[in-house]
């Protein structure tokens, strides 16, 4: 007896936005790879699953994990990220130029999800009092270090930075614009250094993460959006 395919997933609800479907569905799956997808499928399987009342969907994408680095909450990739049916995810910032090869080499490479990164400002990466040193902040090796990688680095990421001046996101943006990539930004407003100008330097595709911490000013006095937030959500930020 012929078997069309290795598994057949029966009566699942599958969602697949690129392809406009959201109707339960069978899927099957045949040298890995998905065979056929649509209602009532006909054909042989080794192994036929129902999953009724279950979802299918792509795998999923974790556009903001800590994977590598001192930042002392980073996770490993596989056991985190593949159980959920998360099948890539991006580091964003645990390593920076100097440390970036050695992410690759060491997480990166054995990882079983597609692990995407944003390279730190820092040259040193994410790890704590460092982030800080200003001198160590180098648009132009941050960026050379993106476009030699571009396969895995998509951007540059400014985090956790607390002095007066635009050292951390400042640099961030120009590695990005140099990059041609995009930036995310951990942002924490000064008086020197307003929520309003950051969002007015970022470009479209770029990112504020975190944004809705206490201490980024999304609210006016009135408790309504401020209109400067949804002019940069029009412009694409």
């Amino acid at each position: 007896m012929t078997m069309n395919y290795d598994i057949l997933l029966r009566g699942g609800h599958l969602i697949d936005p690129k392809n406009g479907r959201d109707s339960i569905m069978d899927l099957a799956i045949k040298d890995g790879k998905v065979a056929a997808v649509g209602p009532s499928l006909s054909g042989l399987a080794e192994k036929t699953v129902d999953i009724s009342g279950l979802y299918i969907t792509p795998g999923l994408v974790d556009i903001h994990l800590h994977v590598y680095g001192g930042f002392d909450a980073w996770l490993f990739p596989d056991p985190h990220c593949l159980p959920q049916g998360v099948t890539t995810c991006m580091d964003t910032g645990g390593a920076g130029y100097k440390d970036f090869e050695h992410f690759k080499d060491t997480i990166i490479a054995s990882a079983k999800t597609r692990v995407l990164a944003l390279l730190n400002i820092v040259g040193a990466g994410m790890i704590g009092p460092p982030e800080q040193n200003t001198t160590d902040m180098d648009p132009k090796k941050c960026a050379g270090m993106i476009s030699r990688y571009p396969e895995y680095l998509v951007g540059s990421k400014s985090a956790h930075f607390g002095g007066p001046g635009w050292e951390s996101a400042g640099g961030a943006i120009k590695a990005a614009r140099i990059s041609e990539t995009i930036t995310m930004m951990d942002f924490s407003p000064k008086p020197t250094r307003t929520y309003e100008e950051l969002l007015a330097r970022l470009s479209p595709g770029d990112i504020h993460t975190h944004c809705y911490s206490t201490r980024t000013p999304l609210m006016d006095e009135d408790d309504q959006v401020q209109k400067y937030v949804w002019a940069a959500r029009e412009r694409g930020i």
